[in-house]
């Protein structure tokens, strides 16, 4: 039956029976019967035993078809009928297993598993026909994900399609447009699997034909690393740019796309310059700026050649005249950041020729085009230019150009403010105060917003009273939009200025950090557990609490800002001891709060990691103000105990829903939480803070008993680390603590 009629309704049940009759003289007698078909046979056979699934399928019976797919794969394996019917079988399993708009945990394990097996399985087959058309079918079922709601499981399959099958024309394209999405999340974890997934792209999209998917992954990591980004890193942004720039150079012309790579570039070598003058590393800072405008310069004159490998067609020369402007206006940017730090050193000489350099870029702009799109900016910068070399007169006539030229610009209504900022930002911040202090004399003439910006730049100057008089004038004013931000931004202020007097003028720096722990306070007796508390409660954490719990043992006004909280004193204790446990223990309902609301596993394990770390500051200004030992083991306990929390980040969704389902034990998954790249960073400081801790304690112990407690932490939380983290970057040192411990234990 199953040989000569494989199209009947029989040949299916005939083929059941033989695999039965086959099991049984296997079973009895160890001898395996065969049977001598040939492929277009089993092919036939396969047709028909399809048909029946095929038919159950379409009548809705989603037990019975997957049941039906099931066997028939089973029996013949992965081939190109098997391929539809794979998809079906998981559309079967989604479709059966919905109950309301949920799905339930079974359906879902068992659509995720086919899915992946066939995605995994296809790809491994010699047929290069048929892996193409797997390809086809793994991307219509992760589509197919997609419209019924499935985003997770879309976006798993879409992972899988590229790294399976990462030449097929639509793979690189798809994990492209899911990382797109991602990147654009608020969600700290969606923002870290974007960074794996264009990684991943950027690796891997090799081929030719992938050339433009390879630019705009390199391109979204750009902007992702890039100063403002979601992950700022300005070490990242300049890797990537030079990626870029690589990237472009193995096309022979590569056109106008890439003299964007070589702006990239440039941007980022001066956010390298502006990151180093902020540290006051004014050697690096020069180097970068340098490179900067090497680079700026390099571009204008290669895109000006007659055959300029960026200018592959008539509709690119046109952009050329917007691509030099805007090299000009950069260049001219750096230039004059190098001749503010050339003045800090006491090279007059050289500040000018670097000023006078930065005026020709700017006149050079408004010579080709008086009325290119970036004239404004020009003639705002010759404004500043000269008003950093007191030249009233000259600045004025050139706000006034910028008024008469352009009046619609913003550059033009916002003329003191951003000559101020720009004063700011090219490190001139006693000039930049001066000119924000012409705003504050005439306040009614500029906005909220602009005293917001004011606010902002001030403090990023380090101009902390300026920046805190900016807030107050919004919050006198009352301006719809604004008050919120402002009450952080002057919380995030005074705590900045506590910060920056800690070592000069501990006094002062508490009274800065009382103010700003008070603020906080106003801001959440106001605003309750609302999304502007979330915001606050972040800055809380992450800021304010780090720095007050180091100056609470300096401060009696500080302790009993923490321990009252602004109210009416009472019979409490108001002492250091009393207002670090306060506070700690606020830290933890704060990051409790957070974490309920967000429900996101790596802001759970990067504040986990905050609460420690403030907890062992807290331990540290004890220790550095002399408190007695009883009270410095008290204090370093909460430390240790915080470590302890932080070590075990959560587990990640799909990690969870794997546990959860018996896939993966509890030991194997607290390794793999750990090891997850969202987390680990914060799961290994907690290691090593607790192994560098303990080693304190030890010291600290009541009796020898004690001291061996500890050590003998050190060695199970160092063998754990080992064990986690074989490569982590403080496995030598964690190595040597445990060598210690075990001799003392």
């Amino acid at each position: 039956v199953y040989t000569n009629y494989p199209e009947s309704q029989s040949a299916a049940a005939a083929g059941e029976a033989m695999n039965a009759i086959v099991k049984i003289i296997k079973d009895r007698y160890d001898t395996v019967v065969k049977f001598s078909t040939t492929p277009e046979q089993d092919a036939k056979v396969r047709q028909a035993q399809y048909v029946e699934a095929d038919v159950k399928f379409d009548s809705g019976d989603w037990k019975g078809a997957a049941e039906a797919y099931s066997r028939v794969i089973s029996r013949y394996g992965f081939n190109l009928e098997a391929l539809p019917r794979m998809r079906k079988m998981v559309e079967c399993f989604v479709r059966g297993g919905t109950q309301g708009t949920t799905l339930t945990p079974d359906a879902e394990i068992n659509a995720r598993t086919v899915a992946l097996a066939m995605a995994e399985g296809f790809s491994g087959v010699p047929d290069q026909r048929l892996r193409d058309a797997a390809g086809t079918e793994v991307s219509r079922l992760a589509d197919f994900f997609g419209e019924v709601g499935l985003k997770q499981l879309q976006r798993e399959l879409n992972g899988a399609f590229f790294r399976y099958y990462p030449s097929h024309p639509d793979a690189a394209r798809r994990q492209l447009l899911n990382a797109q999405t991602l990147a654009q999340s608020a969600n700290a974890a969606d923002v870290d699997q974007a960074i794996r997934v264009l990684t991943e792209i950027k690796d891997l999209a090799t081929d030719p034909s992938q050339f433009d998917v390879r630019t705009s992954a390199l391109s979204l990591l750009i902007d992702i690393y890039k100063v403002g980004g979601p992950r700022a890193d300005v070490v990242q942004e300049i890797k990537l740019a030079n990626e870029l720039v690589a990237h472009f150079a193995k096309a022979a012309k590569p056109g106008i796309n890439g003299a964007s790579g070589q702006l990239l570039l440039a941007a980022a070598y001066q956010h390298l310059g502006d990151a180093a003058r902020k540290e006051k590393n004014t050697k690096a800072a020069l180097a970068a700026y340098t490179r900067a405008v090497q680079t700026y310069r390099s571009l204008i004159a290669e895109i000006e050649e007659p055959n300029s490998k960026y200018v592959a067609t008539a509709e690119e020369r046109k952009k050329v005249p917007a691509f030099v402007a805007k090299a000009l206006v950069y260049q001219g940017l750096s230039l004059q950041r190098i001749a503010a730090l050339q003045a800090d050193q006491g090279a007059a000489d050289k500040a000018k020729a670097f000023t006078d350099a930065a005026l020709a870029c700017y006149n050079d702009l408004l010579k080709r085009n008086a009325k290119d799109a970036y004239a404004p900016h020009a003639l705002l910068q010759i404004g500043v230019i000269a008003s950093a070399n007191e030249d009233i007169d000259g600045a004025r006539r050139a706000l006034d150009r910028l008024r008469k030229e352009f009046p619609d610009s913003e550059e033009a209504k916002n003329a003191i403010p951003m000559l101020a900022e720009a004063l700011a930002a090219s490190g001139r911040t006693k000039q930049a105060a001066d000119t924000y202090a012409e705003m504050f004399a005439d306040s009614a003439k500029y906005s909220a917003g602009q005293f917001m910006s004011a606010a902002r730049t001030l403090a990023e100057a380090g101009q902390f009273d300026l920046a805190i008089q900016a807030c107050d004038i919004v919050l006198k004013g009352e301006a719809k939009g604004y008050v919120t931000s402002a009450m952080l931004l002057r919380a995030r202020t005074l705590n900045a200025a506590a910060d920056d007097m800690v070592k000069s003028d501990a006094a002062k720096a508490a009274d800065y950090a009382t103010k700003a722990y008070l603020q906080l306070e106003a801001i959440m007796e106001q605003y309750g557990r609302t999304t502007v508390a979330i915001d606050a409660e972040k800055l809380f954490v992450t800021n304010i609490a780090s720095t007050a719990i180091g100056l609470i043992p300096k401060s009696t006004a500080l302790c009993e800002a923490v321990i009252f909280k602004g109210t009416t004193k009472d019979d409490r204790p108001s002492d250091a001891q009393a207002a670090r446990n306060a506070l700690i223990a606020e830290v933890k309902a704060a990051v409790k709060f957070i974490t309920a609301q967000e429900k996101d596993y790596v802001t759970a394990a990067r504040l986990n990691l905050a609460i420690a770390d403030i907890a062992e500051k807290g331990y540290a200004a004890a220790r550095d103000n002399g408190a007695d030992e009883e009270s410095l083991r008290v204090a370093i306990g909460s430390a240790l105990n915080a470590y302890t929390v932080a070590m075990s980040p959560g587990m990640s969704p799909a990690l969870q829903e794997r546990f959860n389902a018996g896939g993966i034990d509890a030991q194997a998954a607290a390794k793999e939480a750990a090891r997850d790249p969202a987390v680990t960073a914060f799961a290994q400081a907690a290691y090593v803070g607790y192994i560098r801790l303990a080693g304190e304690r030890a010291k600290l112990a009541i009796d020898e008993a004690d001291k061996k407690s500890f050590y003998g932490d050190i060695v199970t939380f160092g063998e754990a680390y080992l064990n986690f983290f074989p490569e982590g970057k403080d496995a030598g040192y964690v190595k040597t603590q445990v060598q210690i411990a075990v001799q003392n234990k």
